[in-house]
């Protein structure tokens, strides 16, 4: 019975350790989400132009220091993913800036 108490709390430990990533995790991105909501908006064509060309740089170099590191597919989905959003979001503010440039 002994054993089982010890496994069951550190099951629960576990479990607990698991929670706080995740709320640290869900934190982090409602913060960098909400940052994004507020930040692109106000970058003009040529702002978003440098955003581009320094965010691919460092998507690039993170990948390419991973490379070595077995990390679940679902990873590498998530990251093209919200890598795709990103400079969607970022072409879009661009497409946004040159139109009101212009007018």
């Amino acid at each position: 019975m002994d054993n089982y108490d010890t496994l069951m709390q550190k099951m629960n430990a576990l479990g607990a350790h698991s929670t706080q990533i995740s709320a640290a995790l869900g934190a982090r991105a409602l913060v960098l989400g909400a940052f994004m909501d507020a930040a692109v908006p106000a970058l003009n064509a040529r702002q978003c132009n440098a955003v581009v060309a320094t965010f691919r740089h460092r998507i690039e170099d993170a990948m390419a220091m991973m490379d070595n590191t077995l990390l679940p597919e679902q990873f590498h989905s998530v990251v093209l993913q919200l890598t795709n959003f990103t400079l969607s979001q970022l072409r879009k503010q661009q497409a946004t800036a040159q139109d009101s440039q212009w007018r």
